[in-house]
């Protein structure tokens, strides 16, 4: 792939130069691991475990090969900028869009400033469009003021929803032990029996379930998708993404009709210390019958010991409401900002964005 160069930046230093490769080179996957060490991002489970995760990520993603952007700077040139760009399929207005996400960007600390950041953010969009009509981020707190300084078409915060579902953690922070504990154990009886009660006249069941079997191929068809930008959630795309992942071990609670086999939704979860986190959530079902699943998931994760449930989703006005009356409340929020090409501009702008934490890396 062609190497893109800059000249002398202002100045006066050495020039600074963007080197992409395919990620599955020795060479690339050697300088991403001596960046990411050196830059701050590498796992505290060791090289190995690094390494896995960029062969599970960068190389073997079925919806694409993945391009990997190196800033390499002096003589000899060695990599001290690293920004990889992983292959998505988007669904736009039900049209298959070949997409890449923007992820693992990280700067050498002895050059850490605007410009050699700004280069290898630009070069590697540039790199992807070769191949890719829509590229899309999700920033952390210290790469947000740099993607702040590109061009950006579409832009939204993701919001991270949370309902407490065993209060005592809580509650002792704001009074004594001896007082929390048997306020919790009142409280938490309360909320659950007010879950059952509400759930009494329901037609939906949910369990939980280890594989993602031909039924979540059938939700993903069934999706409407006319009026959405979605990632493709395939069955094949959920095993990578999820079953396949180094390092990580999710449960996915599904919920269908009663006497039904069909899939109405699904929320792939991992468990974080006391929070059940779900890193991704599909459904065709009713507002009604939605509402009726988040209890099932708030019920689900208080029974294996969670203390709150966990969600980040961009929904629509209905999925918002349902979140609301389960007693999810948004705790936070975090930027979302998407480059589309000119030809889907206009598209993209008009369709509402789903975005989950499977559109990302981690």
């Amino acid at each position: 792939m062609p190497t893109h160069s800059n000249p002398v930046n202002a100045g006066g230093a050495q020039p600074y130069e963007n080197r992409c490769a395919r990620a599955d080179s020795d060479v690339a996957r050697a300088e991403a691991l001596a960046v990411w060490a050196e830059g701050g991002i590498a796992s505290a489970l060791g090289a190995e475990a690094d390494r896995a995760r960029y062969d599970w990520f960068y190389c073997r993603n079925p919806q694409g090969a993945a391009c990997v952007n190196s800033l390499v700077h002096g003589e000899p040139k060695l990599p001290m900028g690293f920004l990889g760009i992983g292959a998505r399929r988007l669904s736009l207005g039900g049209e298959p869009v070949p997409a890449g996400v923007l992820v693992d960007f990280v700067i050498s600390p002895k050059h850490r400033s605007a410009f050699p950041a700004l280069l290898l953010q630009r070069k590697g969009r540039e790199q992807a469009f070769a191949s890719m009509r829509i590229v899309y981020g999700l920033p952390d707190t210290k790469a947000v003021g740099v993607c702040k300084r590109l061009e950006s078409h579409i832009k939204f915060d993701l919001p991270r929803f949370a309902r407490v579902v065993r209060s005592q953690i809580y509650l002792e922070r704001l009074m004594p032990r001896w007082v929390a504990v048997p306020l919790a154990a009142f409280t938490d009886s309360l909320d659950r029996i007010g879950m059952q009660v509400q759930l009494l006249f329901t037609s939906v069941v949910g369990g939980w379930v280890d594989k993602f079997d031909a039924s979540f191929d059938g939700l993903w068809a069934a999706l409407d998708k006319h009026d959405l930008c979605v990632g493709v959630r395939d069955r094949e795309f959920l095993q990578w993404r999820f079953e396949q992942q180094p390092g990580h071990r999710y449960r996915t609670f599904v919920v269908r009709r009663k006497g039904s086999n069909a899939l109405l939704m699904y929320f792939v979860c991992e468990i974080s210390k006391t929070a059940l986190r779900v890193k991704d959530c599909l459904h065709v079902a009713s507002y009604r019958e939605l509402r009726a699943g988040l209890l099932l998931l708030a019920l689900a994760g208080r029974a294996i010991g969670a203390s709150s449930v966990e969600i980040q989703v961009s929904a629509n006005e209905s999925f918002g409401r349902a979140l609301r009356r389960a007693q999810f409340l948004q705790r936070s929020q975090r930027p979302f900002f998407a480059v589309v090409g000119e030809a889907l501009r206009e598209r993209a702008a008009q369709v509402r964005w789903y975005i989950t934490q499977a559109d990302e890396d981690v």
